[in-house]
């Protein structure tokens, strides 16, 4: 008897639950219209946290709370944008304050140092640097129709009539190069362009912001002072069991991705300054443009290099050079990617990152494919992550099944 009273009651219970979930999904659907996701964040955080011992419902509160920081800084973003920005630059800088502080500098009077010297920086930056950048890629991107124009014409005039002589089919090559070489050029360096001209159009978009202005260097210096206190006090957010392997992990992760970002914008910035500089020397309009995004291309292995040829090669071709200063082009970028790759980033950057070149190369292709210019330029450090945290999973595997 008692067996069956508790069946009829697991079987009510059943049902109860059914219902109510029923009635749940139709009111859901009936305030759908005005419900957003903090509410039903909240509603699952409601029904599972008092189930958060059942694997499933445990498994499924983690998810919902990794899906909810995901929408919440996505709506966030242009509100996160100085802090992020912020705590990047802090990051960055927070070798330089330790140095400081070993020459016995208070942390206080390092960071007010660093950040006095930083917007000094920025401020010659966006005095010097910005406006012409953005006057001279205004122009470049308006004279790439011109660009395609004379490259098509160069290709009739010079390029088949070399080709003719050496016995190639002329009208073949003329028909394919012109319809499926010709008639991109213009497509690919104004798509170029116009994505490196709206990542520095956002960012200078947050800069000419008054507010922001002024609130990131401020931010920038709370944080850099008190970076090991914040670090400290987000490392208490977990149980102490946790501490020791978070410390490891988090010292691995600078190790590789601190010495890559730090010693990679020394490396860019010396590219950007030989490629402007040489340019100039040669007589390639738009040289200023071409060595910062020698420069930004930098960043991406093997293919930053060939974009960044391709596009100083087309436009040195129409700035009236004589032939033996066109032939220093891709001297000048190849010779300075040689010396990059044998002498600056082995003594700069160093080996840190461990990529194998399959890999790296794959990680640029997956990255580019769901994030375009950006996803190629954070597509070493993140993998570098990636990678990390797969590595140090097989290990605790290998040690736990030993």
């Amino acid at each position: 008897m008692k067996d069956i009273k508790e069946k009829l009651f697991d079987f009510n219970f059943l049902l109860l639950m059914i219902a109510s979930l029923v009635v749940f999904g139709v009111l859901i659907y009936s305030v759908s219209s005005i419900i957003s996701p903090i509410i039903v964040f909240l509603i699952l955080l409601i029904i599972l946290f008092p189930l958060r011992s059942n694997k499933f419902a445990s498994s499924l509160l983690w998810s919902s709370l990794l899906l909810f920081f995901i929408w919440m800084f996505d709506e966030l973003g242009k509100i996160l944008a100085p802090f992020i920005i912020a705590f990047l630059l802090a990051y960055i800088l927070d070798p330089v304050l330790d140095k400081l502080q070993k020459k016995n500098i208070s942390r206080t009077l390092s960071a007010a140092i660093i950040m006095i010297g930083v917007s000094i920086f920025i401020g010659m930056v966006i005095a010097f640097v910005v406006p012409p950048f953005f006057g001279q890629i205004t122009n470049l991107i308006s004279a790439a129709p011109q660009f395609a124009n004379n490259f098509q014409s160069w290709i009739q005039n010079n390029l088949l009539v070399f080709l003719e002589k050496l016995g190639f089919p002329k009208e073949s090559i003329e028909t394919y190069i012109i319809s499926n070489i010709s008639a991109k050029i213009e497509q690919i360096l104004t798509s170029i362009l116009n994505g490196f001209l709206n990542i520095f159009g956002s960012i200078g978009t947050v800069l000419n912001q008054l507010v922001n202005l002024f609130i990131i260097p401020i931010l920038t210096f709370y944080i850099l002072k008190d970076f090991d206190f914040i670090l400290e006090n987000f490392k208490n957010l977990f149980p102490k069991r946790f501490h020791q392997s978070m410390e490891e992990f988090a010292s691995k992760i600078n190790k590789i991705v601190g010495s890559y970002l730090r010693g990679a914008l020394i490396v860019c910035l010396i590219n950007a300054a030989v490629i402007t500089t040489f340019l100039s020397i040669i007589g390639v309009r738009y040289s200023f443009v071409l060595g910062i995004l020698s420069g930004v291309f930098c960043f991406i292995p093997y293919f930053g290099v060939l974009i960044s040829f391709s596009i100083g090669f087309i436009v040195a071709l129409f700035s009236g050079l004589a032939p033996l200063s066109l032939l220093l082009i891709p001297v000048l970028y190849f010779g300075e990617n040689l010396l990059e790759s044998s002498i600056f980033y082995p003594k700069i950057v160093g080996s840190q990152i461990g990529m194998h070149p399959a890999m790296l190369i794959l990680s640029l292709f997956v990255f580019s494919y769901f994030l375009g210019l950006v996803g190629m330029l954070i597509a070493v450090p993140t993998t570098s992550i990636i990678l990390l945290f797969v590595r140090e999973r097989i290990a605790k595997r290998d040690q736990s099944s030993a």
